[in-house]
């Protein structure tokens, strides 16, 4: 009994025996590169996606731009600063008549009234 053991032990294993542990890691090598390239494809789908979603908000956003002018606010405040200075230099002058500097503030005060009118639309 011993000897027939030994020659079990001794006999080289049949090729089907030698074949089944390649068999088995090549079908798990193959399910893992076809995972791996579902991934690759639903990541793929989901940067178009992105990329798309990011050129159409651009788009809104670049639409959007174009109907507020970009300096408008900053504009207005210049206009304010420039008039009111020009009615302190008219005050501090002295040469200007009092009824002249009143009238002038009545029609810079309707001027910016209007400007900031425009400017809320």
């Amino acid at each position: 009994r011993i000897a027939l053991e030994r020659q079990n032990v001794a006999r080289p294993k049949s090729l089907g025996m030698q074949v089944d542990p390649y068999s088995f890691a090549f079908e798990r090598a193959r399910h893992k590169a076809e995972e791996c390239n579902r991934i690759r494809d639903e990541a793929d789908k989901a940067r178009r996606e992105a990329e798309a979603e990011c050129t159409r908000l651009q788009l809104e956003l670049s639409e959007l731009q174009k109907q507020v002018p970009a300096e408008s606010g900053a504009v207005v405040v210049n206009m304010k600063e420039a008039l009111t200075a020009v009615l302190s230099n008219m005050e501090s002058s002295g040469n200007v008549k009092p009824e002249y500097i009143e009238e002038s503030k009545s029609i810079m005060d309707t001027l910016v009234s209007g400007i900031d009118r425009i400017a809320a639309l």
